[in-house]
Formats: C-alpha cells, structure tokens, sequence
C-alpha cells in the first residue's frame, strides 16, 4: 500500500531490498516500474525461498524489469555490532553455520549502489541499528553533479532516497536508547538526512522512516 502511493520514486529507479525475508517490498517495487530490483537476506533458507517467491511471481514482472535475488556476507556486515551487544551468538550466525550457502551464490558486493533501497520490518535487534544504518548508507546511491543537468523526469534528477518501514509495536522502540534512535544516529554519522513519519494516525503502527543524503557543497568555480 505505501509503495504504491509512492510508486513514482521507484519508476525507472534501481532498487536494494535489505532483509527482504519473503521478498513481498521487492516483488511490488518490481510491478511498479522499477528498471531493476535486488532483493537480498542473509540467511541461505531465506535467499532460497526469494529465488522461489521470484519464479513463481515471474509472469507479473514486466519483461523490462531486471529480479535479481542476492546474499549479504553476514559476518562481514555484523563485524563486533553483535558482540557489543551480547557476548551469545547472534541469530544470523547461528543459521549462517548450519545453511551454507554454495559456489554459485549471487554475492551483493559492498561497492553496489542503488537508486532507492527499501526495508520492512528490518529492525528487531539492537544491534541492527548500526548494521542496518550502514548498509543504507553503503548501497544508497549518493548525488553527482551530474544530476543537476539531467531532465527533471529522469532517474538521475531525483535524488536516492531509503524507505524503511516498521510496525512500532511498543513505545520503548522509540526511547532515546532504543533502536530507533540508534539507527537515525548510525545513518546521520555517515552524512544522511532522516524523516520519520506515521502511516496512519495512531501511536502504535506503521511508521516510515526516510533517508537521503545530504545535498554535496557546490562545486568551485574554475
């Protein structure tokens, strides 16, 4: 419902799903004119069934739109976020050792930048505020100068924005301590605008949370 109301940010954009689980944010950025659509997880059950999700949804994906499924190095994104937190294993460890993943895994590499990345319901650990917030501001596209020039209907005169979406289910999600605020801290460190904003009018359900990088100084005069 809220992609589709916002359907024109993603109409010929390159779009990064993190932790895309059933991959449902994905496969509707993917009918809703995306040039191209990654949907990624770092868990080898959950990539597995994306790739099925992605066949059996295949006929709805306009023929101009390129359905990638990827796998995210989870040891390499968590790094010691998780071990800051709690000295027990995480959860992504855990499955990572039991499901590997094999040879012919599609890898999402660090240096992949999208147009718009978007998450739902990807904050459930304390430590996901700085590995999520990281991941936003590594695979969102950054604005060039370029961009100046461009048509004003064209991918490149929008600027990059990151949608994530989450359900608050509990006040203290949004205590100064708690991983809200985390994850806004980690995302403006790496020099991203945030807007938060409510889905509906209640204090309890989905909120948005919006990123964008922060405009670069203009170029000097030569």
């Amino acid at each position: 419902e809220w992609l589709a109301a916002h359907a024109n940010s993603l109409r010929d954009a390159s779009v990064l799903e993190l932790g895309s689980g059933l991959g449902l944010p994905g496969l509707v950025a993917s009918q809703l004119g995306a040039r191209s659509v990654a949907m990624s997880d770092c868990l080898e059950p959950l990539v597995r069934n994306l790739e099925l999700n992605v066949r059996l949804n295949a006929s709805r994906v306009p023929a101009s739109t390129r359905v990638r499924v990827c796998a995210v190095d989870v040891r390499a994104a968590l790094g010691k976020a998780g071990q800051a937190v709690s000295s027990h294993r995480t959860m992504e460890e855990t499955v990572d050792e039991r499901h590997g993943f094999g040879e012919n895994t599609d890898w999402l590499r660090p240096d992949e930048q999208f147009d718009v990345v978007i998450g739902s319901e990807i904050l459930y650990e304390k430590y996901h505020a700085r590995t999520m917030a990281d991941a936003v501001a590594a695979h969102l596209r950054r604005p060039t100068p370029t961009a100046d020039s461009a048509t004003p209907d064209s991918t490149a005169s929008r600027p990059p924005r990151a949608y994530i979406m989450y359900v608050n289910r509990d006040d203290r999600f949004l205590c100064t301590d708690g991983i809200l605020w985390g994850f806004v801290r980690t995302a403006q460190k790496h020099g991203l605008a945030v807007r938060i904003t409510a889905c509906r009018q209640r204090t309890r359900g989905p909120l948005s949370v919006v990123f964008a990088p922060q405009d670069p100084p203009a170029e000097t005069e030569r």
